[in-house]
This record gives C-alpha cells, sequence and structure tokens, in this order.
C-alpha cells in the first residue's frame, strides 16, 4: 500500500499545471497545424510544384517580413505580461505600448520594401509582378494575429489561445478547399491566405478579459526600458528562426529553379507539422519558466527537458521509415525526389524540439543576451551554409544547411545554460 500510494504521489507530481498547459497547448496547436497541413495538401497538389514553387517562395518572404515586424516583441510581450498579471492597469499599459509599436514597425517595413518589390520579384524569379508586393502588404496581417496569441499566452489564457489559433487554421483549409473547387486565381487565393489570420482579430473582446483594451494606440511609452531589455536580444533570435525556416527556399528558388522550390517548399511544410510542438514549448515555458527562481524548481525543470529531449531521439527514430510516405500522402507522387531532403529536415525540427525547453531557462537566469547571440550565430550559420551547400547537393543542401545550424544552437544552448546555472548558484 505504501508503494502504490509512493507511485500516486511520482505520477501526480507529473501532472503540474505548467504540463497540463504545455499538453494542452501542444495537442491544440497540432490541431490547428493539421488543418493547415490540409489546406497545404490541396494547394500543393492542384498547383503542382512549379506554380506551388511560386506560391512557396512568396510566401517564405512573408515569413521573414512578418519577424522583421515583429521584432521580437511577440516574446517579449508573453514574459513582460506574464510577470506584470497581478497588476491590471499595467499590463493593459504594456499592451497598449506593445500594439503602437506593432504600427510603428509595419509602417516602416511597408516603407522601405513596397519600393524593393520590383526588384524582389527580379532577383526571385518571380513570374507574377503583382505577388511579391501583395506579399509585402497583406502579410503584415500575420503579426496582429501573433500579436493576439502572445496576450493570450501571456496572460495564461491558453484555451483562447488554442480557439484562436484553431480559427485562422479552418479558414485556411476553407480557402484551400474552395481554389480546388471553385478555383479562383493564384493571386487571389495566395492574398487570401496570407491576411486570413486577422480573422480571430475580430473576436478579440471575446477572448481576452474586459478589462484589458490592447487594441488602442499609446502617446506615452512609460514602460519602453523594460519592454526594450528584452526584445533587444529575442528579436534578433525570433528573426533567425524565422530565416532558417524560410530562407532555404529562398536559396533553392534564386540557385536553382521553380520546380525544386516547390519540391523544398513542400517538404519543409511537412517538418513544419513538427516544430509546431517546438513552438507551443516555447510559448507555455517562456512566460512560466520566467518566474523560477529557486535552485530546486529549476533542477526539476532541468530534469524533465532531458525527458523530453529522450523522446525527441525515439519519435524520430520511430519516424524514419515513413519519411517517403508521408510525402506521397501528403503532397503527392511529383514531390518524391525530396525525400532525402525531408529526412535532414525533420531531423532539423526535433533538435529545435529538444533546445526550446532549455532556452526558457534564460529568462529564469537573466541572460537575455542569449537570444542575440544564438541570434547572429545562426544568420551567419545559415547564410553561409546555404551558399556553400546548395550549389554542391542542391535542394538537399538547404535541408543540410538548416539540420547543421539547428545542431550547433541545440549544443550552444546546452553549453550556455550549464555554465548560467552554475553562474547563478555558485554560491
Amino acid at each position: 500500500m505504501k508503494k502504490i500510494s509512493q507511485y500516486y504521489f511520482q505520477a501526480s507530481s507529473l501532472i503540474t499545471t505548467g504540463n497540463m498547459q504545455s499538453v494542452i497547448t501542444i495537442f491544440g496547436n497540432l490541431a490547428a497545424a493539421a488543418f493547415s497541413a490540409l489546406s497545404i495538401i490541396l494547394i500543393s497538389r492542384k498547383m503542382g510544384p512549379t506554380l506551388f514553387g511560386e506560391f512557396s517562395t512568396a510566401f517564405a518572404l512573408v515569413l521573414i517580413l512578418n519577424k522583421l515586424n515583429d521584432l521580437g516583441l511577440s516574446i517579449t510581450a508573453q514574459n513582460v505580461l506574464s510577470t506584470a498579471l497581478k497588476d491590471k492597469t499595467k499590463t493593459n499599459t504594456l499592451s497598449r505600448e506593445l500594439f503602437t509599436l506593432r504600427i510603428i514597425l509595419t509602417g516602416v517595413v511597408l516603407v522601405i520594401f513596397l519600393p524593393l518589390s520590383p526588384l524582389l520579384t527580379k532577383v526571385l524569379d518571380i513570374s507574377n509582378p503583382y505577388l511579391v508586393p501583395f506579399a509585402i502588404v497583406f502579410g503584415s496581417s500575420m503579426v496582429y494575429f501573433e500579436y493576439l496569441m502572445s496576450l493570450l499566452q501571456g496572460i495564461h489564457r491558453f484555451y483562447q489561445a488554442i480557439f484562436a489559433n484553431m480559427l485562422q487554421a479552418i479558414g485556411k483549409f476553407l480557402l484551400a478547399f474552395a481554389y480546388v473547387v471553385v478555383a479562383p486565381s493564384f493571386v487571389i487565393t495566395f492574398v487570401l491566405y496570407v491576411a486570413i489570420p486577422v480573422v480571430p482579430l475580430l473576436f478579440a473582446k471575446k477572448l481576452l478579459p474586459r478589462w484589458l483594451t490592447p487594441l488602442k494606440i499609446s502617446y506615452s511609452f512609460k514602460h519602453m526600458n523594460e519592454i526594450l531589455a528584452i526584445s533587444k536580444h529575442t528579436a534578433i533570435t525570433i528573426l533567425a528562426g524565422a530565416v532558417i525556416q524560410n530562407i532555404g527556399v529562398l536559396f533553392v528558388k534564386g540557385y536553382l529553379n521553380s520546380f525544386d522550390a516547390g519540391i523544398f517548399g513542400g517538404v519543409s511544410r511537412i517538418a513544419l507539422l513538427f516544430s509546431i510542438i517546438g513552438v507551443s514549448l516555447t510559448q507555455v515555458l517562456y512566460p512560466r519558466v520566467s518566474q523560477y527562481k529557486m535552485k530546486q524548481d529549476i533542477l526539476s525543470f532541468i530534469k524533465k527537458s532531458i525527458y523530453l529531449v529522450m523522446a525527441a531521439i525515439l519519435c524520430f527514430i520511430a519516424l524514419i521509415p515513413f519519411s517517403q510516405l508521408l510525402i506521397v500522402l501528403v503532397l503527392g507522387g511529383e514531390y518524391i525526389s525530396g525525400t532525402q531532403a525531408l529526412m535532414f529536415l525533420l531531423l532539423g525540427e526535433f533538435f529545435f524540439i529538444a533546445t526550446a525547453p532549455f532556452s526558457a531557462l534564460f529568462f529564469s537566469f537573466e541572460k537575455e543576451k542569449y537570444f542575440s547571440i544564438s541570434g547572429i550565430g545562426q544568420l551567419i550559420t545559415t547564410f553561409v551554409l546555404n551558399i556553400m551547400f546548395i550549389p554542391m547537393f542542391g535542394l538537399v543542401g538547404a535541408a543540410l544547411a538548416s539540420l547543421l545550424t539547428k545542431m550547433a544552437i541545440f549544443v550552444f544552448t546546452i553549453l550556455y545554460a550549464k555554465s548560467s546555472y552554475h553562474e547563478k548558484f555558485a554560491k
């Protein structure tokens, strides 16, 4: 009886609020990702590799510009709102200041990149002259969806965040279905696809508590120092993450052709399903771990993180035999030449998943400079490896560049976390 009660205590200790929120957020985001994946399946099969190559190239540009428009404010919002949660006045003020900063950044991105759209169209070898300018303008809507998500996660409204994510994902699926059945123009489909994430903002009042009114312009920035203290570091790592995830498509399009870019864009979308797990972990862990200050809490968290790394390794091993089948089922036989690239991309995503919990520790250690150091390292490594490998290995080279970059960041994160832990608890 004593052993039974002991096992029950050990099991129940694992079912903490943080663990439940992590599991719920992961499954909620995976459900949303499933609808988004179905939309990509329908679109990629209807378009074929060549046309889907142009779609993927323009969409990759949207995602990179989206992070320029963000500059780390999403992670900053999760952290500062979580720590200010008991002070409703401060939370409200912070949310408005973050919203105002996003408006300013959107204006800057549009002013800089819209005049460059003809040049980008030429460099990326995109046949439709309207695709890049539309990507720059309508792609900005994603930034405000992510702003809403960061608010909900920052104030620990994880169920509402899942609902918002599901709403835009189902919207994408319905659009993709309409594209297959009704066949509107390629450009209209692309514009609607990148603009759909703005839909959950229409339900912001229902999703947020009544006392929080974040969609208002702030004319003063009382908490600017607090925001900049984090965002100046997270901006680089957020941008680096987007570059690593999407720059391969742009390099493949530039060095090779639309067909290869379509293949790489398709297998990248499959790998992205698994990156959702890592993203979901950061969404829950960043605001929670920032509150951990005691050595015992941090040690407990590190032990759970090690279990996660072991689980990621086992999942990847189990997935190896099914990589080619995944491509056939998801994208179709036309994309089968991307099998080897998919293997490298999937392994990279599991390194990303394994890195996620350890990166959260730096909020507790008050070592936000980790994000700027790792971000700069990722950017340099990604560009250098893509330039080296794509001319040598084709689209497989782009996947290999992504994998090696994520492996390097994983090793750096572990070593720097270990050093920071000993520094914090040296006494």
